[in-house]
């Protein structure tokens, strides 16, 4: 099922299934967030689906916990996120908007309107607006605004007139200045708009703060939200539905979703609160090659990094097939495959076979404790000689929103993380950190405790750290 059906495609924010208002029925953690939560973005009704596990596992896993193990409400799942469903957004050629900000009907790099906030702007507060209309109405502060900028209960369109030279969503000329997202819908509609969602100062790192509380990003690029910050961070009760992922290796693997965009160089942010977010990577998810390797430095220093109550899903996606076991001989008959001993590697099921007689494939689709597996399809009995397992691969770390191995200061507590699709090379990069607290977090499949963000899920492609 896809959840990329976007704006362009007449699908709007209002609910369609599901519960409206927050039910808060989870009383294990009191300050999950939703008690007077209103908002109008609950994943179910965009997708809809049955439950939230109905929806995440695309990938045939199972749960250990059943479908909410986790004794919290979390955003988009329990209560909403995004405006206020009682609130109706206003057009900004109408809006009344805070001293310092202007509607120029013909302002944009397109020639379409955007919202200008210039010298007298000092944190400005833009409220309750739907800046998807007019193509995407884009939000450019200037070097002269000042303080931070706050967008709330606002619905973000990507499209045609935020696109352009130098051009974003929401541009900010002035890196100074801070950025605050709360209550709103962001949609990038990526891969059908490319514009960025912000862009900030000339592409260095800049030291404003960013904030974003009560908001869904949606169709991401692999790069989504705020660009080149290296100010204090601190996203809260959000929900990522569907960014793309970013990957510097020619074969697609050990590629990453990165809230906060996988800059080429190490960003040590003063602090880092990602707290109470619902992330999911679902399986029609794009892999984005780029250019070029990941950096390779490690930055050291202070600062801290929070990560709890976060619920992380991340599914299958259709990277570069790997082989990942040889030399299967054995019998093929109809659904079953007999293999002999001697072949090397660990046959599981969803790999696919090659160098079957007559040149067949087919997925296994259960493993037997007899040597026995069940397969896809029906075939002529036959001798199996020298065939090979590959699996597809996927994204490697289940989240990237810093390089947290150079804070001093480490806490991930309760975090669930269902990294069925998660490959390789995400260490427990807490034990290097000189405070470092690790604990309570659960891989959602297996019901198990994990250390770090996500195992290291193939020792075949993740080699231990040194």
């Amino acid at each position: 099922m896809s959840i990329r059906p976007a704006a362009a495609q007449g699908v709007t924010l209002e609910a369609q299934a599901g519960p409206t208002v927050a039910a808060c029925r989870y009383t294990g953690w009191a300050a999950d967030g939703c008690s007077g939560s209103t908002g109008r973005f609950l994943i179910l009704n965009r997708v809809g689906a049955a439950s939230f596990y109905d929806y995440a596992a695309q990938s045939g896993q199972h749960w250990a916990g059943g479908a909410h193990p986790w004794t919290w409400n979390s955003p988009g799942i329990d209560y909403g996120v995004g405006p206020d469903i009682n609130l109706q957004l206003t057009d900004p050629a109408t809006a009344r908007l805070p001293k310092g900000c202007a509607y120029q009907p013909e302002g944009s790099a397109s020639h379409g309107p955007r919202i200008y906030c210039g010298r007298e702007s000092d944190d400005p507060v833009l409220d309750g607006l739907d800046l998807s209309l007019h193509g995407c109405t884009p939000v450019v502060a200037d070097a002269g605004a000042s303080g931070l900028i706050t967008i709330q209960n606002s619905n973000l369109v990507n499209g045609p007139n935020c696109a352009g030279p130098d051009m974003a969503m929401v541009r900010i000329l002035n890196g100074a200045t801070g950025l605050s997202l709360r209550h709103d819908v962001v949609d990038a509609d990526y891969p059908h708009s490319t514009a960025p969602v912000v862009l900030v100062g000339d592409g260095g790192p800049v030291p404003g703060p960013v904030v974003i509380l009560y908001t869904a990003q949606l169709n991401g690029p692999p790069g989504p939200l705020v660009g080149n910050y290296a100010g204090p961070l601190d996203i809260e009760n959000s929900v990522n539905l569907g960014s793309d992922i970013v990957s510097r290796d020619a074969s697609g693997q050990r590629g990453e979703i990165c809230e906060l965009g996988c800059p080429s160089f190490p960003i040590m942010h003063p602090s880092i609160i990602f707290r109470n977010n619902v992330v999911l990577v679902p399986a029609d998810t794009h892999i984005v090659l780029e250019p070029g390797s990941a950096a390779t430095e490690t930055p050291t220093g202070g600062g801290s990094f929070v990560a709890d109550h976060n619920i992380l899903v991340i599914n299958h996606v259709a990277g570069a097939m790997v082989t990942v076991v040889t030399g299967i001989n054995g019998r093929i008959d109809r659904n079953i495959l007999t293999v002999k001993p001697g072949y090397v590697g660990v046959l599981s099921r969803n790999l696919v076979l090659e160098g079957l007689p007559d040149g067949e494939e087919t997925t296994i689709l259960a493993a037997h404790d007899d040597g026995q597996y069940t397969v896809s399809g029906l075939h002529p009995a036959a001798e199996v000689v020298g065939a090979v397992a590959k699996r597809q691969t996927t994204v490697a770390a289940s989240l990237r929103v810093t390089y947290p191995a150079g804070y001093a200061d480490i806490v991930m507590t309760d975090n669930f993380i269902d990294s069925t699709g998660a490959y390789s090379c995400s260490h427990d990069f807490a034990a290097a950190a000189r405070n470092a607290v690790v604990r309570g977090n659960r891989n959602l499949v297996t019901g198990q405790g994990i250390r770090g963000v996500t195992e290291m899920i193939d020792p075949a492609i993740c080699k231990p750290p040194k």
